[in-house]
């Protein structure tokens, strides 16, 4: 029973663990001790059940582990790399036998369960952290672009999986406040990426943007008078900047990619994620205790090829867009889902979480794309069951 509840629930459990250990409101050591049960019960699936990990729907986390594993032996082969693949395949094992067992629990309550955890946690910041005009605002976390990313994620699952009402009203205000007040740019993206999930832009979907662009203008207007800074504000003046909408990331992705090139094929190690080399930076004459610059490729696509080099990165980002391109071809029948997994994707151009093994913003990735290939899976049997049944 106690093992079952823990496989259960061992999914938001570890989000929550993550969010937390993020926001420094727990120690990383629970985190290392989920992992370390699910050594244990790998072990045990493996030898009661091991065809759990060929169902298809985990096919894509079995590649990835796959390629990690080969690139350690062909390229790596140091203790550090080792532990990157150990800890990646035990979380891959842990989303895996959580979804096999629970899929249906998980393919209806996954996407409401993230909300809730995180409305909680983001209203705790929200009553903790005071700094509401001293900047971008970052609520329980260090980084404000972690607050928009969250944010804008909690506010499609809302937007896409609450049924009309006062408390969805108040939880969308919520979460779009939050959004605008972290002052990322695509964060503004993600919400606009919810109401296309919701039904497309119709021209009513349109209108209700342009007002909703409107009160925003009018709203940064008033917020700059008290020295708050918005995403809205952030990407105006992007607009109107000799850079363009992504200033401020142009410098940090020529300096990744010039990391790249440094070793092109092989890469720079599974423990350099997320690197620039110091010689690329004294290149530059950037340090990287310049306060005013973070030695991070705020991309996780540039992250990932200067970690795997192109042979294993190419492979690895073929994969993922793959079976992105072939949900959205079959259709997946839980749109939050598909939302969550699509936005976690796409924003990821510009943070570096997708390939972490430690951010909360990758395990959500990581867990909804093999949880819509299930549902996809699960639906297409049922279709199968119904017409058995009419014959």
């Amino acid at each position: 029973m106690i093992l079952s509840r823990f496989i259960k629930y061992s999914i938001p459990v570890f989000f929550t663990i993550l969010v937390l250990v993020n926001a420094s409101m727990a120690p990383k050591i629970l985190a290392y001790a989920v992992l370390g049960a699910y050594i244990f019960i790998t072990f045990y699936i493996l030898f009661k059940q091991p065809n759990i990990f060929l169902h298809k729907a985990f096919t894509v986390l079995i590649l990835m582990s796959v390629a990690t594993l080969l690139y350690w032996i062909l390229f790596d082969r140091s203790a550090k790399g080792i532990e990157y693949f150990a800890a990646r395949t035990i979380t891959f094992a842990m989303i895996a036998i959580s979804i096999y067992y629970y899929r249906e629990f998980l393919i209806e309550h996954l996407p409401k369960i993230f909300m809730w955890t995180g409305f909680v946690i983001l209203l705790y910041g929200l009553l903790t952290n005071h700094s509401y005009f001293g900047g971008r605002y970052s609520g329980p976390f260090n980084n404000p672009n972690s607050l928009g990313w969250f944010s804008a994620l909690l506010f499609g699952i809302a937007l896409l999986e609450l049924e009309k009402s006062r408390l969805k009203i108040f939880l969308l205000l919520f979460f779009l406040g939050l959004s605008f007040a972290s002052g990322s740019r695509a964060s503004i993206g993600g919400v606009v990426l919810a109401f296309i999930f919701q039904g497309g832009l119709t021209p009513k979907k349109i209108f209700l943007l342009s007002a909703g662009v409107g009160a925003l203008l009018l709203m940064q207007q008033i917020a700059s008078s008290f020295g708050f800074h918005s995403g809205l504000e952030r990407l105006i003046s992007a607009e109107t900047s000799k850079e363009g909408l992504l200033s401020g990331r142009a410098m940090e992705w020529k300096l990744a990619f010039e990391t790249f090139l440094e070793k092109p094929l092989t890469g720079h190690g599974l423990i350099n994620y997320a690197y620039i080399s110091d010689s690329v930076l004294i290149r530059h004459g950037v340090f990287r205790i310049d306060a005013m610059f973070a030695a991070n490729p705020h991309n996780s696509f540039l992250a990932v090829i200067t970690q795997y080099g192109a042979i294993f990165s190419t492979f690895i980002l073929g994969m993922l867009i793959y079976y992105l391109i072939k949900i959205y071809k079959t259709g997946c029948p839980k749109k939050s889902l598909y939302f969550i997994t699509l936005y976690s994707f796409v924003a990821s151009a510009v943070e570096a979480y997708l390939f972490s093994v430690s951010g909360f913003e990758g395990f959500v990735f990581w867990s909804t794309l093999p949880l819509c290939l299930m549902a996809i899976q699960e639906h297409r049997l049922k279709l199968e069951k119904t017409d058995q049944k009419v014959l």
